[in-house]
């Protein structure tokens, strides 16, 4: 049975709370004493022994508690060359023997008729008491309330020496308990003895003590409320690094943690630097706060400033915390200026409510959010990381590029700091990042349990019987796995379950599938030839009974029927990207073809590198493989040779590809890359130095509303161009008639086409015209050109509406019948990457998926794109009413509701998707 509780911690700090450990390897904030032991240390009045520790419950020697007086707590000369010997158990050259000489010249101690001083003698209570009040000055007022012991026991409490001590002043006094007394004299006013001739006099100084006068420190209260990052209420308001503000007072935070106290009330201790007037903290904690911490998954709810929690998770009660609606809240050490007030504070990690005025409201919320990312790959040039599990969105990347060195912290499980070269595939990186996106704590942790769940809840899971937490992030993942499940379990810096890869996932492979043939005269052998994700060609069996497509024992005749197709009466592959598993017997077990694959949308913004294609970024890490292949359709594959195949893990910037490409998941996280190289395209010869070459000054594309009259700069009446751009109706006159016409002119096959003249106006370059030019129309899809008067002086035609006003083309079933689509492009192919046209087949959560009407037959597989069309500026063409109009992703209509009179054409320019045109309503043509 699987039990869990979740703490709360409820914590009213009216005193000093320190908030950081210390040195000593046997003392944490558990330990009695912690507390003092944390100032001590940073005062330099105590220290570690040589094995790092403090031994709170051993006794201190006579010598080591003198010392600790004179030379570091008081810290009076004890110059070496002064030395006496005073006492026989203390020669020159024992270690404390100059503080021991100090403190018997002072008369703090005294001589004994053996003249022993029980240097290695563990010191009694009353005797530490007795040199303690005499060292402050008090040796006079003890002695008249009745000397030794009683009197200075007296003085002492008076003093409140003895405040949190419980002692037998005849015993002997432990290593903490000297740690308290020492503590408490920090601020206990010093005496001072005037003498005027025979008259001697004592007095008090207030505010003259240990701290100030031997310490060299000063005492500061107040809100910690700028930090070098941040204020506690703008993330913008930054100081330089290790200083921060106390009230109104700017202090260097020296080795303190004062930047992780934003928000709180706190005491701190500061000295002056020897060399300027700069406050120095040399300690500093939290005091006089009320706080309240619950863990993420106590929060029930969060709703108008109101947090309903419990206490754990065998609490049936609903809690509730108003917070104050002048709150300040801070997420992951930033101002959080656009915090919600409603909703969710975080999934995992921890909301603190802090009052620090002692008003008895809750106005400050610090928010601990994490969240995690099992490394998939890591572009260490662009500083992104990329992970195996996906976010709510899908895909899962860290982006650290814009965050500076100082402001990126990386740790490994101890604390220890890493640089980031370090982090590897497989890493589990638990990631507090800033509201702003410009701070970053990552914390690295290499756990992984390969095992079986033998037990699972909603919170814990059993792996072969070891209880691990499942990470609150990862627990809607979870919930698909069941127990039996065998795996490689990812475990965060906390413990918990962050990731889990199925153990059979593990032995898949991804390929290129080339080609299937069963060999003659050889009963029920079928063999497979794959492009491996390595770079290789390998020839496999397929075993007898293979699992095709997730379906198990099916016969190697289904392989060939489902991999291979026939056209024109020739049987050849459906080449494609395929995940594969070989047997121990290198036997094709288990093959997966492309349509079961996850799809990665072309131009979600995972991609980080761009192949020149189209429009798209392309992630190139060591888990992507680029097949670049021929171009599949057009050839048996037998007639392809081995060479023809390449497989890179980059692309160059500089290498143009033709523009269909698939992306598809790996594991969560990965991706295999399919690009499709055509074999044999070449592209058409340009046409008398037509607008191919011209340089065009803006990346949109625009659609032609209508050609009106207007007048230019020079008094000239001239055309002027009306078009949607983005959505926005608007033009720009052009130089003249010319450069608002298009030309008809013959092409090699004896059809017809349009151009628009791409020079300034002057001259029309077109001379094999048999038609007159018409000026440009509604519904054509140009770029332009402007001049420094904004007049056109350029048109680049991109969709040619003379070819479409009276509907769209038929489709062709060609003499292997095989459906086409004329290809309808005016412009060099080496001009159209970017912009694709065809039919929408699904639109869904921003992305649609177009059939596209280029290079293949219309149902071929290849043909099919995936575009985010989120933040695209869309126009639609209504044909039969000739309006035009922005439109909205709700116009964008799959085939099966908006019928054969709609297509969609679409660019891509770097990037992004920048353009949509939907034409609605065309009629077939005769």
């Amino acid at each position: 049975m699987i039990k869990k509780i979740l703490c709360i911690w409820f914590v009213v700090a009216l005193m000093v709370m320190p908030v950081f450990a210390t040195g000593f390897t046997d003392i944490d904030d558990e330990s009695p004493y912690f507390e003092q032991i944390n100032i001590l240390e940073a005062l330099g009045v105590v220290s570690a022994k040589d094995d790092a520790s403090f031994r709170v419950d051993d006794t201190m020697s006579k010598g080591e508690f003198t010392n600790l007086v004179i030379s570091n707590l008081m810290r009076f000369n004890t110059d070496s060359d002064e030395i006496k010997q005073v006492f026989k158990d203390v020669p020159e050259s024992q270690k404390y023997a100059a503080s021991i000489y100090r403190a018997y010249c002072m008369g703090l101690i005294a001589n004994s008729s053996d003249s022993l001083f029980g240097v290695d003698i563990p010191i009694k209570a009353i005797e530490a008491i007795k040199i303690l009040v005499s060292a402050l000055g008090y040796t006079t007022y003890a002695e008249a309330k009745g000397g030794f012991p009683t009197g200075y026991i007296a003085q002492a409490n008076s003093l409140k020496l003895l405040n949190k001590l419980s002692i037998d002043f005849s015993a002997e006094i432990k290593r903490g308990e000297v740690a308290q007394l020492l503590y408490n004299a920090l601020e206990v006013d010093l005496m001072s003895v005037n003498s005027i001739g025979d008259q001697v006099s004592y007095s008090v100084t207030k505010g003259c003590n240990v701290l100030t006068e031997f310490l060299s420190c000063n005492e500061v209260e107040g809100i910690v409320n700028r930090v070098y990052n941040t204020s506690i209420t703008n993330p913008n308001l930054t100081l330089q690094k290790n200083v921060a503000y106390i009230g109104d007072d700017l202090y260097k935070t020296g080795a303190t943690n004062a930047a992780d106290l934003l928000g709180y009330h706190v005491t701190a201790y500061y000295s002056f630097t020897n060399d300027s007037d700069d406050k120095v903290l040399v300690y500093i904690a939290k005091s006089r706060n009320t706080e309240l911490t619950i863990q993420a998954e106590l929060i029930h709810s969060y709703n108008n400033l109101t947090l309903t929690y419990s206490n754990d998770d065998f609490d049936t009660l609903d809690r509730e915390i108003k917070l104050s609606n002048k709150a300040d809240f801070i997420l992951n050490g930033k101002a959080w200026i656009d915090a919600p007030v409603s909703g969710s504070l975080t999934d995992y990690g921890a909301v603190t409510v802090v009052d620090n005025d002692s008003d008895g409201k809750y106005n400050v919320v610090i928010v601990t959010s994490y969240d995690d990312y099992v490394v998939s790959s890591i572009s260490t040039k662009d500083q992104v990381i990329y992970s195996k599990t996906a976010d709510k969105a899908g895909s899962k990347r860290l982006d650290l590029s814009d965050i500076t060195d100082e402001n990126l912290v990386i740790l490994d499980v101890d604390g220890k700091e890493l640089p980031f070269n370090t982090i590897k595939e497989e890493d589990v990186l638990t990631v507090k990042m800033s509201p702003d996106n410009l701070a970053c704590t990552i914390y690295v942790c290499s756990d992984k349990i390969e095992g079986t769940i033998t037990e699972i809840s909603d919170d814990e899971v059993e792996i072969d019987y070891l209880t691990k937490t499942i990470v609150p992030t990862f627990k809607d993942t979870f919930r698909s796995f069941t127990v039996g499940f065998k795996g490689i379990f990812y475990i965060d810096a906390f413990g918990g379950v962050a990731g889990v890869v199925d153990e059979a996932d593990v032995n898949f492979k991804y390929g290129y599938l080339v080609k299937i043939v069963q060999p003659k005269g050889i009963k029920n052998n079928t063999q497979v030839k794959i492009y491996t994700k390595e770079g290789k060609m390998i020839i496999v069996d397929a075993d007898n009974k293979i699992c095709i497509n997730n379906i198990k024992n099916k016969e190697t005749a289904d392989l060939v029927s489902t991999f291979t197709t026939t056209a024109g009466g020739v049987e050849y592959t459906k080449m494609q990207v395929i995940k594969y598993r070989l047997g121990a017997d290198n036997t094709l077990k288990e093959i997966t073809g492309s349509n079961l694959l996850q799809e990665v949308p072309i131009g979600d913004t995972k991609w980080n590198q761009e192949p020149r294609s189209f429009g798209s970024l392309v992630l190139t890490s060591s888990d992507t493989a680029w097949f670049i292949v021929p171009k599949a359709i057009e050839t048996d594959a037998n007639s392809v040779r081995d060479t023809n195949f390449s497989v890179k893990t980059n692309l160059s910037d500089s290498t143009i590809y033709l523009n269909e490409f698939f992306a598809y998941d790996i594991d969560d996280g990965g991706v295999a890359a399919v690009l499709l190289r055509k074999v044999g395209f070449s592209t058409d010869s340009p046409i008398g130095g037509l607008d191919s070459d011209m340089p065009i000054d803006t990346s949109a594309y625009v659609m032609v509303s209508s050609i009106s009259s207007s007048i230019n700069k020079d008094g000239e009446t001239v055309p002027k161009i009306n078009f949607i751009e983005r959505g926005v109706l608007t033009g720009y006159v052009a130089k003249n008639e010319n450069v608002a016409k298009k030309y008809q002119y013959k092409t090699t096959n004896g059809t017809y086409n349009y151009v628009a003249n791409a020079t300034d106006g002057d001259t029309i370059l077109i001379t094999d015209t048999t038609l007159p030019p018409k000026f440009l129309e509604r519904g054509d899809i140009i770029q332009y050109k402007l001049n420094d008067d904004k007049e056109i002086v350029g048109v680049k035609i991109m969709h040619d509406m003379s070819r479409e006003t009276s509907g769209y083309e038929k489709m062709v079933i060609n003499s292997d019948g095989q459906k086409t689509y004329p290809n309808k492009w005016l412009m060099r192919s080496g001009e159209n990457r970017g912009f694709v046209y065809g039919t929408v087949k699904s639109q869904k959560n921003g992305f649609i998926k177009v059939q596209s009407r280029r290079y293949y037959p219309v149902d071929d597989p290849f043909n099919l794109y995936a575009y985010n069309v989120k933040a695209s500026p869309i126009t639609v063409y209504d044909v039969a009413k000739g309006e035009i109009y922005k439109g909205s992703f709700g116009d964008i209509t799959d085939e099966k509701n908006a019928g054969v009179g709609s297509k969609v054409y679409i660019h891509n320019h770097w990037y992004r998707t920048t353009e949509v045109f939907i034409y609605k309503n065309l009629v077939e043509k005769p």
